[in-house]
């Protein structure tokens, strides 16, 4: 029976047979065979214990493959192998079963099906779930990937930093950075590369993938020093690949329109090229680009092009330039006038090249153009045309060409022709001179008893070895100057030493000179004469002095010597640290901390008992019995409890009652005081007198004590300066004295790094429009508007625009100047002076500039108002009545103080007020 029923495959039902057979290894080998597991594990149970785990086992995989995985869980567990266990809830997605099976197992077995579990959760989007199992299976990038690909940035960020390493950290970034590059999803790709700080891997992606306005975002944004190299190199690369349009764009952002210019002419691309020109250059860089397309064509097609873009000065140029100087006048005459001059310029330096020199002196002339005219007969040495010339048309150059006769006949070693020329420029002392130089005694004597008499005795001491006196010396080196000689002048005032000058201060200036000439026009040896007075200075004790010229001259090592050596030590730190050798710096540091000595303080205590009381007078009255250190101390102590109580003009009263001590502990607290009181809106005017008494009195204490060419003096004298200033201005103004008002208030320009800016900027503008002097008010108040929108912009200081017209003054940059909080002026206000500066702008043809004199030692064009000439350095002390530069040819003094004025100014205040400006005495 057996036998047939598993023939018949009935296996569970043999099973049964054998069972009841008592044959229990048969039935139990039969219900295997027909999977009855349960009656297997029920039969074990009784029968083979040993069996059971093994049949549940088998029981689990049979379930399994008849894909019932889920049933097949607990039939594992009960079999107690938990891997097949964890790997069936997983399957039947038991995943709670699963977790809970896995609480302890170890890394080797839980890892790869906590990584299944994650990706459940992040399916269902139960991040936080996800994130634990992804940690639990060390699966930290995974982690990451998932919060980045679910935006949830912050999340990604916070998560990857708690496990990995910031190198880990920055190379996932990169990593996932390169993969949305590949999937071309550059903004992510961005956020991956900015979060790693691979911000040139980001500027590189952009530039990669042609989004050229993304990548110079960045490069704005973290790489700002390089945004206009970045600008141009873009530049340079679209135009190489003919995308003009675009390459321009990038020029002119780069700053760099020029650039975009040329390219376009390259290409032939006129009308873009000036496109370009009308919106970013300047008139003249427009006419010039439009002559250089009208160069192309023919003669009547440029004149065409030029006229109808406007450029009449344009086209009467390109004429010139083609040599028909007869169309150039015609049209002139017809359409601009004022160009005639410049056509006949043209036309001589023509007819000059073309050997007409007498026709290209009539055209000099009409272009008023007279020191061209000489310069050319000069230049071929036709004295006798040169002479006639300057006689007739340019008097006072007359003496200037028979100078320069004379020069030319030196070279050619023609000493008597020399001589002549120079006794007829009335300049014998050039002649002597030249003589003297060549040892020719007889006839430097000759000349001077005839023609300069008054260097005759110079003459025979010099021939008998005696010294020249420094009187001397400085009017042949004032001579020699004028005459722009400048190497003899160097070395004549060179000759001038303490041996035979004995006012130091002027000594010193003289010394200042020569370097000041040689810095200029001698330059092979300005470093030289630079130590050698240096040296000299060194030698007289003027320490600061000595330091601030070597400073000057980028002698580092020597000013820290002369710094440490008068005790500022605080400057000398300063330098030292310049110095870009680390060895030598930490050397002079260290030599400045070892010569740092600590002034004592004089601390007296029944002194500071009185201080304490605040009894003050009594306190500086017995100071004063002990000495200038203790009397300096007790100073210092009350004026900066003064100071802290806005007392100003206590604090320098007290100063001026006992002769304002001269000691480095108080030279602050006199700066301080000085620019406090300037500093303000509305200006007190005892203040003003108090501060103008003290900074007097300080700067006549330097001076006596031999330091009146010291820095700290130059300082000083600035502050004395704009405290008269400032007193004389409100003056005029009370007594309508327009002239001398309006002078002091542009004065008043030179010191905008004392006094308020845009205050000074409003007042001399204002105060010019008033005396009709419309040029000096349009430049003057558009410098004033500049600086209201830069008070008022966020950027402050850096939305300042500097004005070209004041680059060659002495008035400071709009960088070099603190600027106040808010504007002086309410908004109508300003608009008033905005409608003033645009209708001038519009209205006013010629353009607006300051007002310029001749420098009378170079002859240069220079602002009227400048006390030092930029071009020779030359200077000149201001005017006491109207702050502008004392010229010696319209000046005239006070009988008590003798400060000077200029003729007019001081007729105009004296006039009025019967006393000096500077000392107030009666005239």
């Amino acid at each position: 029976i057996a036998t047939a029923l598993v023939n018949s495959g009935l296996y569970e039902k043999a099973g049964d047979f054998f069972a009841k057979m008592g044959m229990h290894e048969e039935a139990l080998e039969y219900f295997k065979k027909g999977h009855a597991y349960r009656k297997c594990v029920d039969l074990a149970r009784k029968r083979f214990p040993a069996e059971e785990k093994k049949l549940e086992e088998d029981w689990g995989d049979w379930l399994v493959k008849q894909k019932q995985v889920e049933a097949s869980v607990s039939h594992f567990i009960e079999a107690g192998v938990t891997s097949k266990a964890i790997e069936a809830s997983v399957v039947s997605r038991q995943w709670s079963k699963a977790i809970q099976l896995l609480n302890d197992q170890p890394k080797s077995i839980s890892q790869p099906f906590y990584k299944q579990i994650a990706k459940h959760y992040e399916s269902i989007r139960q991040y936080d779930l996800a994130e634990k199992y992804y940690v639990n299976a060390e699966e930290y990038k995974e982690a990451f990937e998932m919060y980045v690909g679910a935006g949830r940035w912050e999340w990604a960020c916070r998560m990857i930093r708690k496990y990995l390493s910031e190198e880990e950290v920055s190379q996932l970034y990169v990593e996932e950075a390169q993969k949305y590059v590949e999937r071309k999803m550059y903004k992510e790709a961005e956020k991956m590369y900015l979060a790693a700080n691979e911000i040139d891997s980001a500027i590189s992606m952009y530039r990669a993938a042609r989004q050229y306005d993304s990548m110079v975002r960045l490069v704005t944004k973290y790489r700002k020093e390089l945004l206009k190299e970045t600008y141009l190199h873009l530049g340079k690369q679209l135009q190489k690949e003919n995308s003009f349009k675009q390459a321009e764009h990038y020029y002119i952002a780069g700053g760099d329109w020029q650039q975009a210019i040329e390219m376009y002419k390259a290409k032939d691309l006129w009308e873009d090229a000036v496109r370009v020109a009308k919106s970013h250059g300047t008139p003249k860089d427009l006419s010039d680009l439009a002559k250089a397309w009208a160069q192309t064509m023919d003669r009547d097609k440029g004149i065409h092009l030029l006229t109808t873009l406007g450029l009449v000065e344009a086209s009467i140029d390109l004429l010139c330039d083609r040599r028909e100087f007869h169309e150039a006048f015609k049209l002139a005459d017809t359409s601009a006038k004022y160009k005639r001059q410049d056509v006949h310029l043209k036309y001589a330096l023509y007819l000059e090249d073309e050997h007409r020199f007498k026709e290209a002196e009539e055209n000099y002339i009409r272009a008023n153009k007279l020191n061209e005219a000489i310069a050319m007969y000069e230049h071929l040495e036709d004295w006798t045309s040169a002479l006639q010339v300057a006689r007739q048309f340019s008097p006072d150059s007359t003496s200037q060409v028979y100078v320069d006769q004379a020069k030319s006949h030196i070279k050619n070693n023609n000493l008597k022709q020399a001589e002549e020329a120079f006794v007829s420029a009335k300049r014998p002392e050039l002649a002597v001179g030249e003589y003297l130089q060549r040892q020719m005694w007889g006839d430097a004597l000759r000349v001077a008893k005839k023609h300069a008499a008054h260097l005759v005795e110079a003459i025979n001491q010099r021939r008998e070895g005696k010294a020249v006196s420094a009187q001397e010396l400085l009017s042949s080196a004032r001579a020699y100057e004028s005459s722009k000689e400048f190497e003899k002048a160097i070395d004549m005032y060179l000759q001038i030493d303490q041996s035979n000058f004995e006012d130091l201060d002027q000594l010193e200036t003289i010394w200042d000179r020569a370097v000041n000439l040689a810095v200029i026009y001698d330059k092979e040896r300005a470093q030289s004469i630079i130590k050698e007075t240096g040296k000299r200075l060194e030698g007289l004790k003027r320490f600061e002095s000595a330091g601030e010229l070597y400073e000057n001259a980028g002698l580092l090592e020597n000013a820290i010597g002369c710094y440490i050596d008068c005790k500022l030590f605080d400057k000398a730190k300063d330098i030292a640290n310049q110095i870009t050798s680390p060895e030598k710096r930490n050397h002079y540091l260290h030599l400045i901390a070892n010569s740092y000595e600590p002034v004592p303080t004089p601390d007296i205590p029944e002194l500071s008992l009185l201080a304490q009381k605040g009894e003050w007078g009594e306190c500086i009255a017995r100071a004063d019995k002990k000495g200038k250190d203790v009397l300096s101390y007790y100073l210092l102590i009350y004026a900066e409890k003064l100071f802290r109580e806005e007392k100003l003009k206590e604090a320098a009263d007290v100063f001026v009652q006992y002769n304002c001590p001269i000691s480095q502990n108080l030279f602050p607290m006199y700066k301080n005081l000085a620019l406090e009181i300037l500093a303000g809106e509305n200006l007190d005017e005892l203040e003003l007198i108090s501060l103008k008494q003290m900074m007097a009195m300080v700067c006549g204490n330097l001076k006596y004590q031999g330091a009146g060419n010291s820095p700290t003096y130059k300082e000083f004298n600035q502050f004395l300066a704009v405290s008269h200033l400032e007193l004389q201005r409100a003056e005029c103004k009370a007594l309508n004295l327009q002239n001398c008002y309006t002078k002091l208030c542009v004065s008043l320009l030179r010191y905008t790094r004392e006094i308020r800016v845009d205050k000074a900027f409003l007042e001399a503008g204002l105060a010019c429009k008033g005396g009709k002097q419309n040029n000096m008010a349009f430049v003057i108040l558009t410098r004033y508007l500049n600086l209201a929108d830069a008070i008022e912009d966020a950027e402050g200081a850096a939305a300042l625009r500097e004005n070209e017209d004041f680059l060659n003054t002495d008035v400071p940059s709009p960088y070099e100047v603190p600027l106040p909080d808010k504007n002086i002026l309410a908004k109508d206000k300003l608009k008033e002076i905005e409608d003033w500066v645009l209708n001038m702008a519009v209205n006013v043809k010629e353009k607006q500039k300051l007002s310029l004199r001749t420098c009378d030692q170079c002859g240069a064009q220079i602002y009227e108002a400048a006390l030092i000439c930029p071009k020779c350095k030359k200077s000149w002390e201001p005017c006491t009545a109207s702050g502008y530069p004392l010229l010696e040819h319209n000046a005239t003094s006070c009988k008590s103080c003798l400060k000077g004025a200029l003729s007019e100014c001081w007729a105009e205040y004296v006039g009025t007020t019967r006393h000096c400006p500077w000392c107030k005495a009666k005239q």
